[in-house]
C-alpha cells in the first residue's frame, strides 16, 4: 500500500505548526480563565461574605466570561470580517 498524501495546489499556503498553536492557545484561553478562578471561589466567597447576595454573584465569576463570549461573538465576527483574522487573533492573544 502506498502512502498518497494530498498534494496543496502551486500558490496555495497550508497552514504549519506556529498557525495550530496559536489556534489552540486562542480556544484555551478562556477556559483557563474560569479553571483559573474555580479554586479561589470560597476564599472569594468568605471575603465578601458581608456584601448582600454575594452568595449568588462570587460564583457568577466563573460564568461571566462565556456569557460576554455568546453575547459578543456575532459583533466579533464582524470586526474580523473588517480588519482581517490573522491580525485580530494575534493582537487579541497578546492583549489577552
Amino acid at each position: 500500500m502506498s502512502n498518497t498524501s494530498v498534494q496543496a495546489a502551486p500558490g496555495i499556503r497550508r497552514a504549519g505548526v506556529i498557525q495550530a498553536v496559536l489556534l489552540l492557545a486562542g480556544s484555551c484561553m478562556p477556559v483557563l480563565g474560569s479553571v483559573l478562578l474555580t479554586p479561589i471561589l470560597p476564599q472569594l466567597s468568605a471575603e465578601f461574605a458581608d456584601v448582600a447576595g454575594a452568595e449568588v454573584l462570587v460564583p457568577l465569576v466563573v460564568a461571566i466570561p462565556a456569557l460576554m463570549i455568546a453575547l459578543f461573538a456575532p459583533f466579533a465576527g464582524q470586526v474580523v470580517d473588517r480588519l482581517g483574522r490573522k491580525k485580530l487573533l494575534i493582537a487579541a492573544m497578546f492583549v489577552y
